[in-house]
């Protein structure tokens, strides 16, 4: 289902309490209702599409399959300070 992404995917989840977590998919559950979700580069994403950052320190975030309503497919967007390296 994520193969054909690649490696620049993103995915959006829109957990079961109502927040929404954007970011790189790296690992996703074989079973819809167990397993985790890994997420890299994630944020928070309000009702009205405005990134929230993450206030932790890790590399990634686990999210349990189970809490996750509903996923969506995106390319992954670069942040500015990213695009500012490139140029």
């Amino acid at each position: 289902m994520f193969v054909d992404h690649g490696d620049n995917a993103a995915i959006m989840l829109y957990l079961k309490q109502g927040h929404n977590l954007y970011g790189q998919l790296v690992e996703y559950p074989a079973n819809p209702k167990d397993g985790y979700f890994r997420i890299i580069k994630a944020e928070w994403v309000t009702n009205e599409g405005e990134p929230i950052p993450l206030e932790i320190d890790a590399d990634a975030v686990l999210v349990p399959a189970a809490e996750v309503k509903m996923i969506a497919l995106a390319p992954m967007i670069e942040s500015e300070k990213e695009i500012e390296e490139i140029s």
